[in-house]
């Protein structure tokens, strides 16, 4: 996203994309938006920076990034952003492996 890089997760469990708080970008302020998490936990989400551009190689993506604590990414795409790739499906997580990439 512009000239930062970043370490991001693709997630078909997660609905929405999100970006970590600590990012250092600008963002739309939603005082009361919550996340549920994988655990049934409701995490705040302080806010949303919508339609950010994103990055992949040669390709420019946009996707709606709901701020919010993460551990270990700065990203995380979920099926939000993955259904706009197109129709596919995942090699390795059908196996219940780590999704090694996406096939399409």
């Amino acid at each position: 996203m512009g000239a930062a890089a970043f370490t991001a997760q693709l997630d078909s469990g997660s609905t929405h994309n999100f970006i970590a708080e600590d990012a250092g970008l600008p963002l739309q302020r939603r005082p009361h938006l919550t996340a549920t998490v994988a655990n049934g936990e409701r995490v705040s989400c302080p806010g949303v920076i919508r339609q950010a551009p994103i990055t992949i190689g040669e390709d420019v993506f946009r996707a709606d990034l709901f701020m919010m604590p993460l551990a270990g990414y700065d990203l995380v795409l979920g099926t939000q952003w993955l259904v706009t790739l197109g129709p596919g499906r995942c090699r390795s997580c059908a196996k219940g492996a780590p999704c090694a990439g996406l096939e399409w």
